[in-house]
C-alpha cells in the first residue's frame, strides 16, 4: 500500500511541475490551469476521503 503523505506530495508536485512547465513554455491556458486543478483536488479529495482518521500523527 502506498503511504497517503507520497500520494498527496506527488499530485502537487505533478500539478505544479506541469503548471511551472507550461508558464515557461508559454502555453498555460486558462484551460490547462483549471485541468491541473482538477487533478489535484480530486486526488486530494480520494485520499482525505479513503482514509480512516483516528486523531494520532
Amino acid at each position: 500500500m502506498i503511504p497517503q503523505g507520497v500520494l498527496v506530495i506527488t499530485a502537487m508536485g505533478y500539478c505544479f511541475g506541469s503548471i511551472y512547465m507550461s508558464a515557461r513554455a508559454g502555453s498555460l491556458s486558462r484551460g490547462r490551469l483549471m485541468e491541473f486543478l482538477a487533478i489535484g483536488i480530486v486526488i486530494i479529495i480520494m485520499v482525505v476521503s479513503g482514509t480512516s482518521w483516528k486523531g494520532a500523527i
